[in-house]
């Protein structure tokens, strides 16, 4: 199983801010989590430390962003400081930790944060947390024959986020799916949307499971209409889905002069207390197995008697034509194409 990770929102009551800081909220503010974001306050020295987080996981990633390329902040573990200028931290030990993220002062670098990561450990308590799937999580099984899969260059839109992990899966082919499963009460998709005011890309969100049912809704018309800035942004979500796992599935329902949409990741609150407690599909089809097997069993034994009554009829009959069984042939849908960069966002009309 891959690994879980949660998302902490700048305006987490448990992000504690140690300097003068600015907090961005805004409706139109499409291309940060939740539509705000925080910054230091102008000519603030926060070299001493910005804002402190405490957590239990194994590894964080605090994806900070600045208008211009800079080397003016570190990081601090549990009192020590890490190497400076290096936002994620891996291979932790399972117990709790805090950091302590610090930047210069320096009005022209403006820092912006929108939310970080932590990878939840056995310790990690789950339910309501907004875990987030990358669109690259091995969770995420992708079919048709139009995706992609870029490795982008870290960079950040102006007035904006970013691309989270550095990765999209692009797709413009009408019928090209992703799906995985989840174990939550709400689902959101976050995607890269190409420059159009009249709608370029329709998406069909499907959910169903055990409790749910089958329920479909569709996401027409995207696109992104912002003319003042660009980025990842929500494009759509669906909620109320009681504890238990269900499969979500992404459709492309339309696509408008070959546009190309980019999924980023999606996010669900989870239902579940820890990643040790986490239900599987697995769990349950151990009693659907003990049928199949029965089933099975019994056909087999069946066929056995069938076999023994015609070999007896025909034993002395002369030798003629035998049954020939042609095997059934499965379908393989094609995969992700090779990575590109950054500069094939010119081509996907971004």
């Amino acid at each position: 199983m891959s690994s879980i990770a949660y998302l902490v929102d700048d305006r987490d009551p448990d992000v504690k801010y140690l300097c003068s800081t600015t907090h961005v909220s805004e409706d139109h503010h499409a291309n940060f989590y939740e539509d705000t974001s925080s910054t230091v306050a102008n000519g603030t020295d926060c070299s001493d430390g910005w804002f402190q987080y405490t957590f239990n996981g194994t590894a964080v990633d605090i994806p900070v962003s600045y208008s211009q390329p800079t080397t003016n902040y570190s990081l601090t573990l549990d009192g020590n400081e890490v190497v400076a200028n290096h936002s994620s931290l891996t291979d932790l030990s399972d117990e709790e930790h805090t950091i302590v993220y610090a930047t210069a002062a320096n009005a022209s670098l403006s820092p912006t944060f929108d939310f970080l990561s932590v990878v939840a450990g056995s310790r990690t308590k789950m339910k309501g947390r907004n875990v987030i799937v990358d669109d690259g999580d091995s969770a995420i099984t992708y079919s048709g024959d139009g995706w992609r899969s870029s490795v982008m260059e870290p960079f950040t839109f102006p007035d904006g986020r970013g691309v989270y992990k550095d990765t999209l899966h692009f797709t413009r082919q009408v019928g090209d799916t992703l799906s995985f499963e989840f174990a939550g009460s709400s689902l959101y998709i976050y995607a890269l949307l190409p420059f159009s005011q009249n709608g370029s890309v329709s998406v069909k969100e499907c959910v169903e499971g055990p409790e749910v049912g089958a329920i479909c809704t569709t996401f027409g018309n995207l696109s992104n209409n912002h003319t003042d800035s660009s980025g990842v942004e929500l494009i759509g979500g669906m909620g109320g889905f009681p504890a238990g796992v269900n499969k979500a599935t992404l459709s492309i329902d339309k696509v408008r002069d070959a546009y190309s949409i980019g999924f980023d990741f999606v996010t669900y609150e989870a239902t579940f207390d820890s990643i040790d407690a986490i239900p599987t599909v697995r769990k349950s089809n151990k009693h659907v197995g003990a049928i199949v097997g029965g089933v099975i069993g019994g056909l087999a034994f069946i066929a056995l008697v069938i076999f023994a009554f015609v070999w007896w009829r025909r034993r002395g009959q002369p030798k003629g034509s035998r049954f020939s069984f042609t095997k059934k042939k499965s379908l393989a849908f094609g995969g992700t194409g090779a990575p590109t960069d950054s500069a094939e966002m010119e081509k996907e009309g971004y």
